[in-house]
């Protein structure tokens, strides 16, 4: 049997430098909340403090304990004597943060313990998978360490603060990136949206193999980033991004990939092949493929948050819903407000792909607009950025033309720009030209 984490002195301290410097109770509210006590009397004694601070009472000896009287709470400190002696723990109120600190911690603990003992009784009562269940374990425990809160910060504060260049991510397409301020901040949620078989998948697998961190110092590095597939195997992610680096054919590669190649194609291709596999090798890209709940997905990058720059989620219309019984539109919202939240939380762009509704009958080479992401309008309310792409005519060919518009930016201008797109290397260049 595992002790339970709790620290009865550090708990006595906060009281006790709240009973000495009544004023310092600001500092350690938006620490600390009742809940945070392992003993009940200091529980009792703390909501006390924080309900008279509220209505503008002196946090003194004489008003709590009437508080708690009129609750009768205060046999729960071992009476006025039990109440009284916490007045002597401190000399002074000046560690206060440091005792909150204490406390908040060993709470902290406690949640996690119990967050696994209900994690233990799901594992013996549910019918959820280890990806649901242990998704859900993750997303619960990053919560809990998310919210070591400091409270909320003063303006002046943030004012005050020595101004700094902040990390981008580089997306590849050079004149989005000018638009979007150089590139994605941390806590940007990017949302590229398509009909089906425009190319939107290819489009982020593109992102995903220009994309540049521009670090503080003004300095260049290759973007780490997680590639999260709900519709492709990793066979077929690895044969995509192959095809990209080389140059060549998507059937060539994996034919040549799952040794069914001709010789001709050995012949033609073999060595752009093997160089682009060989590339493909040193590069810093995680790639998950299994079905995904929108609490596995909070799971995962939780797990991954530091060994990665972005996260790319493939796409969203495609994640399970937290419950079984919930709408699509309501799954939509949920999954949409995750991604920013989880962009904001870690501090990573979050990019995810959105299908648009299906156009109706004789409007097939109409435009989208924001209005088409289909399934939620939570999408337009939490993305930093939307990228719609939309195929110029009707052209089947290989090449086609690709229109791609920043239809919504929240910290800068809006664009479009036409890109030539190869579909049988899914390659997307603006100048025409295929070196």
């Amino acid at each position: 049997m595992i002790d339970i984490p709790h620290n009865l002195d550090a708990e006595k301290s906060v009281l006790g430098s709240i009973f000495k410097s009544p004023e310092r109770i600001d500092l350690v509210i938006g620490i600390l909340t009742p809940e945070a006590f392992f003993h009940q009397g200091y529980k009792n004694v703390f909501a006390a403090m924080v309900g008279v601070t509220a209505e503008g009472l002196p946090t003194d000896l004489l008003v709590i304990r009437d508080w708690i009287e009129k609750k009768n709470q205060l046999e729960s400190v071992s009476g006025v004597s039990g109440l009284s002696s916490l007045t002597e723990v401190v000399p002074t109120g000046v560690h206060i943060e440091h005792y909150a600190a204490i406390v908040a911690e060993k709470y902290r603990l406690r949640r996690i313990i119990e967050t696994c003992n209900q994690t233990i009784d799901a594992i013996r009562d549910s019918e959820s998978n280890s990806q649901t269940i242990g998704g859900d374990l993750l997303a619960e425990v990053d919560s809990i360490l998310a919210n070591n809160s400091t409270g909320a910060i003063s303006i002046k504060e943030i004012a005050s603060r020595e101004l700094v260049p902040q990390k981008r991510v580089k997306i590849g397409f050079k004149n989005i990136d000018c638009a979007i301020n150089d590139g994605l901040a941390p806590s940007d949620f990017l949302v590229i949206g398509a009909r089906p078989k425009i190319g939107k998948s290819q489009f982020a697998l593109q992102v995903v193999l220009e994309s540049k961190v521009v670090e503080l110092d003004g300095s260049e590095r290759e973007a780490r980033s997680l590639f999260i597939s709900l519709e492709m195997g990793a066979l077929e992610l690895e044969c995509r991004l192959i095809a990209k680096i080389a140059k060549m054919p998507g059937n060539a590669v994996m034919t040549l990939r799952t040794g069914k190649a001709q010789e001709y194609t050995k012949n033609l291709y073999g060595d752009n092949f093997d160089k682009a596999r060989a590339t493909l090798r040193t590069k810093s890209y995680l790639i998950e493929t299994r079905p995904m709940s929108i609490n596995g997905l909070s799971g995962l990058i939780a797990k991954h948050r530091k060994e990665i720059d972005f996260a790319v989620i493939d796409y969203l219309q495609l994640l399970s819903p937290t419950y079984r019984k919930q709408s699509e539109y309501d799954k939509v919202t949920e999954a949409s407000r995750i991604c920013k939240t989880l962009a904001q939380r870690f501090e990573i762009p979050v990019i995810a792909i959105s299908q648009l509704s299906r156009p109706m009958k004789g409007q097939e080479t109409r435009k989208p607009s924001i209005s088409d992401l289909r399934s939620s309008g939570q999408i337009e309310q939490d993305a930093d950025a939307i990228i719609l792409l939309h195929r110029q005519g009707t052209d089947s060919g290989n090449e086609v033309d690709i229109s791609v518009a920043l239809e919504a930016n929240r910290n800068g201008i809006t664009l479009e720009e036409t890109y030539l797109f190869n579909r049988e290397q899914g390659r997307f260049s603006q100048n025409h030209s295929w070196e």
